[in-house]
């Protein structure tokens, strides 16, 4: 299973490395959104350079796609809190293990920052006191 909160060009990476049976949710559109150059039309142009997959190729390839667009539960917490707590029971089971990019003193907190904002981070960044 992969978890993409990327989108755009990251979805077509992301089902090229899925195994058969393998499930890619996409929940995000960061690549759409950031970036120094934003404007509507590099958003355009991200949206339109995404794959698209048929349900006939899916099928060929035993994998699986779905999407989830967050903003549209913000008012159904009904659905969203039970997922939530079955992925803190999955971690607490030490089923999930969340991959730590890097760290920062919390007087390196603007440092972390710029790293987050120039997308220069591939996993959590953490603060340690």
């Amino acid at each position: 299973m992969i978890l993409d909160p990327v989108g755009g060009k990251s979805w077509t990476r992301a089902y090229d490395l899925l195994a058969p049976c393998g499930r890619l949710v996409a929940f995000g559109l960061s690549a759409v959104a950031g970036g120094n150059t934003r404007s509507w039309l590099t958003a355009a142009a991200s949206v339109l350079s995404v794959k698209r997959w048929s349900p006939m190729q899916m099928m060929s390839d035993n994998k699986t796609i779905s999407g989830t667009n967050m903003a549209h539960l913000f008012s159904r917490p009904d659905l969203v809190e039970p997922q939530l707590a079955e992925l803190l029971a999955m971690y607490e089971r030490g089923e999930l293990e969340p991959y730590v990019d890097r760290t920062f003193s919390f007087d390196e907190a603007a440092a972390a920052h710029q790293y987050i904002h120039d997308r220069k981070s591939r996993g959590k960044v953490l603060l340690v006191p």
